[in-house]
Formats: C-alpha cells, sequence, structure tokens
C-alpha cells in the first residue's frame, strides 16, 4: 500500500463530514455537530479532547448512514478504511497536536466543499480552485 498522508485524511473527513451534516447538505442525520453548537455540547463533558469528541462522533454517524446507502463488497471510502490504515490513523490522531487549537480544522459555516472551506483546511490550493471555477 502506497504512504497516505493521515493529516491530510482527517482535515479530508472533517470537511465532508461538516459538510453533510443536517444544516448544511442533509446527508447524515446531526446539526452542527462539528460547528460551534457541537463545541457547547461537548466542551462541559470533554474540556480537552472535546474537538475529537466531535469529529468521532459525527464519524460514526456518516459511517453509518454511508454502509446503510452505499456499502459494496470490497470498497474504500472515508467511512469505511482498510484495517492498516485505520490503525495508522486512529493512532495519529492520539497526539496531542491533533487536539490543540493551532491545528484545528476551521469548519466554516457556509457549505465546507468549497474554496472557503477546502483552502483554510490545505486540502486544496488557491491555483487549482481557480482552474476548476470553484
Amino acid at each position: 500500500m502506497t504512504t497516505v498522508d493521515l493529516d491530510r485524511l482527517f482535515k479530508l473527513r472533517l470537511v465532508v463530514a461538516r459538510h453533510g451534516e443536517m444544516d448544511l447538505a442533509k446527508w447524515w442525520n446531526s446539526n452542527g455537530m462539528l460547528g460551534s453548537r457541537g463545541a457547547v455540547v461537548l466542551e462541559r463533558g470533554f474540556p480537552r479532547t472535546h474537538f475529537f469528541a466531535q469529529a468521532r462522533a459525527v464519524f460514526a454517524i456518516a459511517q453509518a448512514r454511508c454502509a446503510k446507502v452505499y456499502d459494496p463488497l470490497g470498497c474504500m471510502t472515508l467511512w469505511h478504511l482498510p484495517a492498516e490504515l485505520k490503525d495508522g490513523w486512529i493512532s495519529t490522531l492520539r497526539s496531542a497536536r491533533h487536539l490543540s487549537t493551532t491545528n484545528r480544522v476551521p469548519l466554516p459555516g457556509a457549505p465546507a466543499l468549497t474554496r472557503a472551506g477546502l483552502s483554510p483546511a490545505g486540502l486544496v490550493q488557491s491555483p487549482r480552485c481557480d482552474m476548476a471555477g470553484v
């Protein structure tokens, strides 16, 4: 298997998970959990790790919804990763650098799958957005 940038994978999953919430694309049944609303709810119980708790909750919801709608045998999706990749991703997330506020991905209230959502997360560069007309 080729090397996967786990930090980039995490950011991509966050942006797509945020876009799929009920207050945006309505793909799965979470409403603003990755936004400020979710932070307010989880920060009290998880003061240092609520960012991680927000992400894990929405990832689980997205995984369940996608498994219900699209689950072909032998396919990989953002929510259904091979075991070795998932293990590496989970161990990487456990490091403190992903929980610090300086490394959080900005999750806009506007649809996340736009230049405004993808560029700050470092998922696309502006010249590519210009070429795609985004």
